[in-house]
């Protein structure tokens, strides 16, 4: 298969970043709230963001489950304000209460069945102590982990994804190895963001390719980062590579992003999962399922109505293997306790 992409352009925002109240209303209740936010800044040029290459990386696993057991965590990030003034890092205070916060969630879910534990864009702290802990549960648990990093020292907004395996040893490129002070060894890959929102830090140094994981514990999938889901090319390059795309955003426009779902599903023929932090709330997964016992989907798994002021986790089951059958003989399933729609042209 093809692993190239095409060289995308996007243009770039130099202004500085200027925070303004946002008004947020909750789509099913129609309450109405106020919160922190960056407004747009003007575009000054353009500039290219090459996307080089999509990575695809071989976990050397088997599907082993018929459903996946997916875990989206809604986690609180710092107020826009606060965080913009301590340029663009978390506070040690938050820092501390982030760290307390998956602790918690960790003990919480220590005797749970999870395959894939996904947190929102900016929302974990950059150090080592969480992702030890982080590394530490995927391989005791046996599960998947991605989750949204605060700006890394380069500037980068990142997403990092910890594996219950740790990664080819001569592949050096595809993990990066920590040491702690207890000489305990911690492995991610990371996802650097590709391209710039208006939510996103003036100076934001893009990545400049994808990550598609292929043979996992429990199907091929690829992380995306809020924005870059937006980019049609982007999808094109991930169509009929995936079981599963997980986004993890910081993201106000619930509205347009539930209707990404909701079609993309079906173009790209895969679960999508949005992870989103609960202020702005709607987190959800979707799949191009039909009716479930004859109950009807309407392409949607799970989802978190509204939003929160306080941390929540939506679990749902993904029927990752009845799908990737479907994809392939593509046999009415009319009648029976899961009923998927036709993949789509060309697949």
């Amino acid at each position: 298969m093809s692993t190239g992409i095409n060289t995308i352009k996007s243009p770039m925002r130099c202004a500085e970043s200027k925070i303004q109240d946002i008004d947020i209303r909750d789509l099913n209740t129609s309450k109405k709230k106020t919160i922190h936010g960056w407004m747009n800044p003007p575009y000054v040029h353009p500039q290219k963001n090459e996307i080089s290459r999509a990575k695809t990386i071989d976990l050397k696993q088997k599907l082993t489950k018929d459903k996946v057991i997916i875990k989206l965590v809604e986690l609180s990030t710092p107020d826009a304000k606060e965080y913009q003034e301590n340029n663009w890092k978390f506070k040690i205070e938050h820092q501390n209460k982030t760290k307390k916060e998956i602790k918690k969630i960790l003990g919480e879910l220590k005797n749970e069945e999870v395959d894939f534990l996904i947190f929102p864009e900016v929302s974990l702290p950059d150090n080592v102590e969480i992702d030890k802990l982080l590394s530490n549960f995927s391989k005791e648990k046996n599960l998947y982990i991605i989750g949204g990093f605060e700006y890394n020292n380069e500037t980068q907004n990142v997403c990092k994804i910890f594996t219950p395996h740790r990664p080819d040893e001569s592949d050096f490129l595809k993990y990066t190895d920590i040491l702690d002070g207890n000489g305990s060894d911690v492995h991610y890959y990371k996802y650097t963001k590709l391209f710039r929102s208006k939510y996103d830090h003036p100076s934001m140094k893009c990545g400049n390719k994808l990550l598609i994981f292929k043979n996992s514990l429990f199907g091929d999938f690829a992380p995306i980062i809020c924005f870059d889901y937006s980019h049609i090319s982007i999808l094109e390059k991930l169509s009929n590579e995936i079981d599963l795309l997980f986004v993890v955003s910081y993201n106000p426009d619930v509205e347009t992003y539930h209707n990404y779902g909701q079609a993309d599903c079906h173009r790209l023929y895969c679960h999508i999962a949005q992870c989103n932090i609960p202020i702005f709330g709607g987190s959800a997964v979707y799949a191009p399922i039909s009716n479930i016992k004859k109950v009807r989907t309407n392409s949607i798994l799970g989802q978190l109505i509204g939003y929160s002021e306080k941390r929540r986790i939506l679990t749902v089951e993904a029927e990752v293997k009845s799908l990737k059958v479907k994809s392939l003989k593509d046999e009415d399933t009319k009648g029976q306790n899961i009923e998927f729609f036709s993949p789509p042209a060309g697949y």
